[in-house]
């Protein structure tokens, strides 16, 4: 049974390609993707890849960074858990 997913956050990007945003997010937070597999009743596996273990603040953050077009200059710290710059 699917549970509802709670929106806790939106942004709205303009002028820009949405998968091109999306291929930079995924890109830069790759490090903080959640690795689960998870098994269906039909035995087939499933891998997610579009969770990330990344703080609501740092992925404002990084949006703002790609708008600004500054992304470059920036790397994840994923031991620190924060966006920091190279």
């Amino acid at each position: 049974m699917q549970q509802p997913v709670d929106i806790i956050a939106e942004w709205q990007v303009y002028d820009a390609n949405a998968r091109s945003v999306e291929g930079i997010l995924h890109a830069f937070f790759y490090d903080q993707r959640v690795k689960v597999s998870l098994k269906a009743a039909n035995d087939n596996l499933y891998k997610a890849t579009e969770w990330f273990n990344v703080p609501l603040g740092e992925i404002e953050k990084t949006i703002n960074l790609v708008i600004a077009g500054d992304i470059k200059d920036y790397r994840m710290d994923g031991a620190a858990g924060k966006v920091v710059l190279k």
